[in-house]
């Protein structure tokens, strides 16, 4: 078990703060207060082994609306919306996990940290560690380009490895 307490200010570039990935098959969970003034502004969680190789669960707010977004993007592939949906109920507060068994990621979200909802199955090799880096785990937020002054508060973060 691993916690943080983190806030992130939201800035032109992205803020990640993450660990190496050991197990093959585990389980990650964080929880998030994110309440967005500005379009754009966008946080929540990432499996990343460079800036061109990763996938990201996160909140954006657009317009008077925040969506829950996962996005890819592939070694030398520009990035692609895998799912997107708006959060109707949302205020503020969600908890993101994002669990690696049987070949597979599954990534879902909760708004009361008791009914989690699926938001999709990717295949676990999506992410590939080449060469001495590693693919690693962790916090996401960013402005994309501007200095929106939005915070993401980052309340706790969970992870279980599993011996397969």
């Amino acid at each position: 078990l691993q916690t943080v307490l983190q806030t992130f200010e939201l800035r032109k570039r992205f803020n990640a703060i993450g660990f190496r990935q050991k197990e093959s098959d585990f389980s990650y969970r964080a929880a998030m207060e994110f309440k967005p003034k500005k379009s754009g502004s966008e946080a929540g969680i990432s499996i990343f082994q460079q800036d061109n190789n990763f996938m990201n669960l996160t909140v954006v707010r657009e317009g008077k609306s925040h969506l829950l977004k996962l996005t890819v993007q592939e070694r030398e592939q520009e990035i692609k919306v895998l799912k997107s949906v708006e959060l109707e109920d949302y205020e503020g507060s969600i908890q993101f996990r994002l669990d690696s068994h049987s070949g597979q990621y599954h990534f879902s979200y909760s708004l009361d940290g008791v009914n989690w909802m699926n938001v999709q199955q990717t295949a676990d090799d999506i992410v590939l560690c080449y060469g001495y880096i590693g693919t690693c785990i962790g916090l996401y937020a960013t402005g994309n380009g501007v200095d929106t002054g939005d915070f993401a508060d980052f309340d706790w973060v969970e992870y279980k490895g599993f011996v397969r």
